[in-house]
């Protein structure tokens, strides 16, 4: 999944609106999570990842020393957290170990397990292909709610969305 020049410049300014958000960062290292969907193919995601630490990199001196946290969702039940390096991303090697799961996921659960282990990142990205379902309304407002529909953005290949825009959809 090629980021375009457009979709660069869309996450880009996305990321800026979550930084900006009043008590999210204040300076200093800064911490966030990658959440790889594993429905997606393994050398898009490697290319999406490395797109991404470009753009981050791009915006200045924030993104020199960060806490990584990568997300690797297999399926709704095999969500696996790991501390990581931008490095690790950057190079793609992080993707080395990659086997697909083709199984549609429910992205209510996948909030929950963000909502639980990934509180302290100030950033959240979630690479997937869009395949994902929505059974339960209320659980994933639940979940969203009250910070993590601030801090997570979604990219597809259809485009960049920040997380709020799931509540207002979701109405």
């Amino acid at each position: 999944m090629m980021l375009t020049q457009v979709q660069k410049l869309q996450l880009k300014n996305v990321v800026q609106r979550v930084l900006h958000v009043p008590g999210n960062y204040r300076g200093g290292p800064i911490e966030m999570a990658v959440v790889a969907d594993y429905s997606a193919d393994g050398e898009a995601l490697a290319e999406c990842g490395k797109e991404i630490v470009a753009v981050l990199k791009s915006m200045g001196d924030t993104f020199r020393n960060v806490r990584l946290n990568l997300v690797r969702w297999k399926a709704d039940d095999d969500i696996n957290h790991e501390i990581s390096a931008l490095a690790y991303l950057q190079t793609g090697s992080a993707f080395q170990d990659y086997e697909p799961f083709a199984s549609r996921k429910r992205l209510e659960l996948l909030c929950g397990q963000l909502k639980m282990f990934q509180a302290r990142s100030r950033l959240l990205l979630l690479i997937t292909d869009g395949d994902l379902i929505i059974e339960d309304q209320a659980l994933l407002r639940a979940n969203l709610n009250p910070f993590l529909y601030r801090k997570l953005i979604l990219i597809t290949p259809e485009g960049i969305k920040q997380g709020s825009s799931l509540l207002q959809n979701n109405e």
